[in-house]
């Protein structure tokens, strides 16, 4: 095989070599990825995970009656009497309207290496109840009769009851004292009414009774709401910048700021299907077993307090670069070797390519420990320090080495920026590949690349016959030819 054919292939092998490098390296970023959702479950776990808000809902219990004939018995066949039935049950009523308030106080926290949102929820919810007629209930049987009884039971339901720091509730300006519920309505955990002290049917149908909760939820990463009400409205402050709202409405017009946001939703209850979806699961155990969980989250909106920036999702974008980075430096040096008629070795273009690598590696370790901006400063000088000093010897001099080190930093410089620019990360990236990719047709426009690699195959030594005696005179030829 010729030399100048061997060569490209040896290159061509060394860049899948080099891809597959790449690969693990960023295999490394995806393993510390799943670290990291470990341990924000880990520190979820260890408080409250995310938090789902539900209610108040007030549940009315009621009692059906009915009488139905029973046979006496075989002894005394075809006759009859008369057995009054009962069925007992509880009716949810749903809030006329729900208005929330609530201020949003987010932290960090750490967990080994690992840091994840934790929040304090500082909320007030408002609304008020129509006390329906008994007409409302689905009866068992036409005939029947049904009476609301008893005492109306207020609930509340939260996906980590456990992050409840203090929670007050007003009902028809009476103070009602609440405690954990048996029921886990959609598989959440609730607080009703502390039983006995429920409160007395005291209301009329028709009426409008007013009530007000009162609460403080500590949770991790983001918090949603269950549009129960015939209207809902959703206000929240918070000091984080970097929300990312989801469910199934946006708030109107949020405004994000470099300390926090505003985010304001409005929702009717024709828009969603919130309260029949809640209802029931409210209906029985049974319900809930059936995935009324599911169907519960699905109907929620709210916000989750992401990093756009944390050292993960960089080093993951950083390291689809990896291959672009290395085939252009590779590149660079192939142009020398071709321009200026220099020889370098396989070996050579791999120790290139190895350091380029090992920069995401550094990049990620150094990040866990000093922050993405000190470690990519810290990274991309060591990577570049080392090559430049390395071409400076590989190219047989400073002045070769120079243009190629200015080059890495361009490059290193602009991932950094397309790193940071978010939303217009993928505009910027193909902007400075199509800006690349012209600097290079425009400087090689003129160049008669026939002859430029005809020049470098003759510039190979050529390889002596089988069996030839190498005497002194061929090992000096053969030397001033190299």
């Amino acid at each position: 095989m010729k030399p100048f054919v061997f060569k490209a292939l040896s290159v061509l092998a060394l860049l899948w070599v080099l891809w597959v490098a790449s690969l693990i390296a960023a295999g490394v970023v995806d393993d510390r990825l799943r670290y990291r959702e470990a341990a924000r479950q880990a520190l979820g776990n260890s408080q409250a995970g995310e938090q789902l808000v539900v209610g108040p809902v007030l549940q009315l219990p009621f009692e059906e009656r009915w009488f139905e004939d029973e046979p006496l018995g075989k002894a005394e066949e075809g006759r009859f009497r008369k057995v009054e039935r009962i069925v007992a049950g509880h009716y949810s009523v749903m809030p006329e309207a729900l208005d929330v308030v609530g201020r949003l106080n987010v932290t960090q926290r750490g967990y080994g290496l690992f840091k994840s949102n934790v929040y304090d929820l500082e909320a007030t919810l408002t609304g008020s109840f129509k006390v329906p007629a008994t007409d409302v209930i689905l009866r068992a049987r036409r005939d029947s009769s049904a009476r609301f009884m008893g005492t109306a039971m207020p609930l509340l339901a939260f996906s980590e009851a456990r992050g409840l720091r203090s929670l007050t509730l007003t009902i028809d300006g009476e103070a009602v004292a609440v405690a954990p519920s048996t029921q886990r309505p959609g598989g959440l955990p609730a607080v009703q009414a502390a039983a006995p002290e429920g409160l007395p049917l005291r209301w009329a149908p028709g009426t409008v009774v007013p009530f007000t909760v009162k609460l403080v939820l500590t949770g991790t990463e983001a918090v949603n709401f269950l549009p129960i009400g015939t209207l809902n409205t959703v206000r929240l402050d918070a000091n984080w910048p970097h929300p990312s709202f989801g469910g199934n409405v946006l708030p109107t017009q949020p405004q994000v700021r470099a300390d926090g946001f505003e985010a304001h939703w409005q929702l009717p209850a024709l828009a969603s299907e919130a309260q029949a979806v809640w209802r029931a699961a409210l209906g029985t155990e049974k319900n809930a077993e059936r995935g009324d969980a599911t169907r519960v989250h699905a109907q929620a909106f709210g916000v989750r307090m992401i990093d756009p920036v944390n050292i993960y999702s960089l080093s993951d974008r950083a390291t689809k670069y990896a291959m672009l980075f290395i085939t252009l430096t590779l590149a660079g040096f192939a142009l020398f070797e071709l321009f200026k008629q220099l020889r370098l070795h396989p070996v050579q273009y791999a120790l290139v390519g190895l350091a380029l690598v090992l920069f995401f590696l550094l990049l990620l370790s150094l990040a866990e420990r000093v922050g993405f901006g000190w470690a990519y400063f810290a990274s991309a000088a060591a990577c570049i320090g080392l090559i430049g000093y390395y071409a400076a010897h590989v190219l047989q001099g400073w002045r070769r080495s120079l243009p190629l080190s200015l080059g890495l930093t361009a490059l290193y410089g602009a991932l950094y920026g397309l790193l940071n620019a978010e939303e217009n990360a993928l505009l910027s990236g193909s902007l400075m590949l199509f800006a690349l990719l012209a600097a290079v047709m425009v400087a090689t426009r003129k160049v008669d690349w026939f002859a430029l690699f005809a020049q470098a195959k003759a510039s190979l030594p050529e390889k002596r016959p089988p069996n030839t005696p190498r005497t002194a005179a061929t090992y000096v030829q053969a030397q001033g030819a190299e």
